[in-house]
């Protein structure tokens, strides 16, 4: 077992003692795939190709095109068979080597299958080799060379004896027996000892890739002094954290040939993402504005990964760019940019959330601030601004798509001071107040508001607020007792309470008579009377202009009776009595004060005057309310 951290490149030393129990488990694995060597003897210098079956059983997904890898001779093509019953075929075309030494090449052959699995076969291909071995013997003798019970010639020696014999030595042949035969006939026999050019007898296929903290297995085979193919393997360990570079090398050897050995570098990487982390470079975005966000994943060991990433922004899955990120983010960063809606959402911030496979969702809050404003707009609330609770506007933003903008700079003046803000009830939507003013009259108030290169402007109209005291002097008509008729003039005075009701103070002087004449002459009768009455108003404002009122009067009324008939000729009757009375009255601004129009019912009964029935009746009055 390796450790789980080493620095820098890690190096693998396969121990022999491994290969045999390795073997074993991956016995199965190798039988399932077939590499079968050509057929025949194969001589070096004669052939052109070699030609090798390879088969997968059964009816398993192959991705990509299978490895192959040789010791002495390189790969010409790679034939794709069709498939029949018993599986997937490839014939694998080979090179022969150019040297024409005796030897045993090897070659393996990978095969990876959906899912990840690995399949891997081995075969040796023995190679005949061809030479000229020198013999020297007698002048002009004929020589013939026995090799692996195979005899060549014969050659006739040259004068100096020489015959070079064209053999073929099969690997492994070490020795030839060469028989010489005189002009005389006298045989003789040397035992020659052949050459052996050392070859690559070792050839390994280590996994091309690991996972952090993933078991892998080397497999080899190795050609054995008595030419035998001999199946190997041994087992390879990722670390959990990945080196720098993140590479892992090994090597491999026969028992007691460490010079025999083959070696290799299998590329390292992360494992599945098992943690996803997300943060925003910015805390705070404006509509329409690109969102950039930091980005990080690790396997369960904490090694950098980057999967691939599914961006939803308020639940709905959007497109997003991916590069990397500022060094400053950390090894392994990606920056991941999304746009912020066009329009404003409803909501003054964004749920960003990023999946990748296996790992759970990572989710992040962005502050959203409205866009820069493209349009100002300015507008009485009310239309009509009545005095005393100062003037109020509304200033609406609107940006290019016409949703709600950014109102933070914008400044609003009316035409001697600026007024304040005091709620923002909607978003790209502000009010302001100015200060409290009583106008005497009606006044137009011009307000301005401006923000950037932007401004709106609107006039209101300022009405008079209604008076804690106000005076008001009548002129009034009145109907007694329903024959008599007059007039008179009066004097109200009311304060202000809380809400619609106002308390007064009434005084009037009202005369009227009546004349007329029968048989016995003419007659008269004047009424003329005093009243002190107080009042208790109740008010509601129906426009900036028009007042309702009803109002309850209770007092005195002080009465001069004066008739003067043929019989009883200047009769002077003096009287009091309570008054009690209802009116109703509507009022109409006009400039600083109001003109009203009233009638009223009063009810009264004189004693001692001789009048019978309502001293008092109807009383209607024109009047014209100023306030202080």
């Amino acid at each position: 077992m390796l450790p789980a951290s080493m620095p820098g490149s890690l190096r693998l030393v396969v121990v022999p003692l491994l290969w045999a129990c390795a073997m074993q488990a991956r016995a199965a694995d190798a039988a399932a795939l077939e590499l079968r060597p050509p057929a025949g003897e194969l001589v070096l210098g004669r052939v052109t190709e070699l030609s090798c079956d390879l088969t997968l059983p059964g009816a398993a997904v192959v991705e990509g095109n299978p490895e192959i890898s040789a010791t002495v001779t390189p790969l010409v093509r790679l034939e794709r068979l069709p498939d029949d019953a018993a599986g997937a075929h490839w014939r694998v075309v080979l090179a022969p080597p150019p040297d024409t030494a005796p030897q045993i090449a090897l070659v393996g052959a990978r095969v990876r299958l959906a899912g990840g699995a690995e399949l891997r076969a081995f075969t040796a291909i023995a190679l005949t080799g061809t030479a000229r071995l020198p013999v020297h013997t007698e002048a002009r003798a004929s020589v013939t060379v026995e090799v692996a019970g195979k005899s060549f010639g014969p050659v006739i020696a040259d004068l100096r004896g020489d015959a070079p014999v064209p053999i073929e030595v099969p690997p492994g042949t070490t020795s030839a027996l060469a028989r010489s035969r005189a002009r005389r006939g006298a045989m003789t026999e040397q035992r020659l000892e052949l050459p052996a050019p050392p070859y690559p007898r070792l050839l390994a296929i280590a996994p091309s890739a690991l996972g952090a903290g993933e078991l892998g297995q080397i497999d080899a085979s190795f050609i054995d002094a008595a030419g035998r193919a001999t199946p190997l393997a041994a087992p390879l360990r990722a670390p959990d954290r990945l080196p720098t570079p993140p590479e892992l090398a090994w090597s491999v050897s026969p028992p007691g040939q460490p010079a025999l050995g083959a070696s290799g570098v299998v590329a390292l990487h992360p494992g599945p993402t098992s943690q996803l982390a997300v943060r925003a470079a910015r805390s705070r975005v404006h509509v329409g504005e690109l969102i950039d966000l930091i980005t990080s994943a690790t396997d369960r060991f904490g090694n950098p990964t980057l999967p691939a990433l599914t961006t939803r922004l308020e639940g709905a899955v959007v497109e997003a760019g991916i590069g990397p990120a500022p060094r400053s983010a950390g090894p392994g960063a990606r920056l991941v940019r999304v746009r912020a809606p066009t329009r404003w959402p409803g909501r003054p911030a964004l749920r960003i959330e990023l999946e990748a496979p296996g790992a759970p969702p990572a989710r992040v809050e962005v502050a959203l601030a409205l866009a820069a404003p493209s349009a100002l707009s300015i507008r009485g609330a009310p239309a009509r601004v009545v005095g005393r609770r100062g003037p109020t506007v509304r200033v609406l933003a609107r940006d290019a798509g016409g949703g709600p903008a950014e109102l933070g700079d914008v400044v609003v003046r009316g035409p001697d001071q600026p007024l304040t803000l005091t709620a923002c009830p909607a978003p790209g939507e502000c009010v302001y107040r100015g200060r409290p003013r009583s106008p005497r009259g009606v006044t137009r108030y011009a307000v301005e508001a401006r923000v950037g290169e932007l401004g709106a402007r609107t006039v209101l109209t300022l009405y008079p607020a209604p008076r804690r005291l106000e005076l008001e002097p009548q002129l009034c008509a009145v109907s007694n007792l329903g024959e008599l008729t007059g007039a008179g003039g009066g004097l109200e005075a009311r304060g202000r309470l809380a809400g619609p009701l106002a308390l007064g103070l009434f005084a009037a002087a009202l005369r009227s008579e009546i004349t007329g004449s029968d048989a016995s002459g003419s007659t008269a009768l004047s009424l003329s009377q005093l009243l002190l009455l107080g009042t208790l108003r109740v008010e509601r404002r129906l426009g900036a202009r028009l007042w309702l009122a009803l109002d309850g009067l209770a007092g005195v009324s002080l009465a001069s009776v004066r008739q003067d008939t043929p019989s009883e000729p200047e009769l002077h009757i003096h009287s009091s009595a309570a008054a009690l009375g209802a009116g109703a009255s509507a009022e109409v601004l006009l400039g600083p004060g109001r003109v009203t129009a009233r009638v009223r019912w009063l009810r009264t009964r004189l004693p001692d005057t001789g009048l019978e029935g309502e001293a008092l009746g109807l009383a209607l009055s024109m009047g014209y309310a100023l306030g202080f």
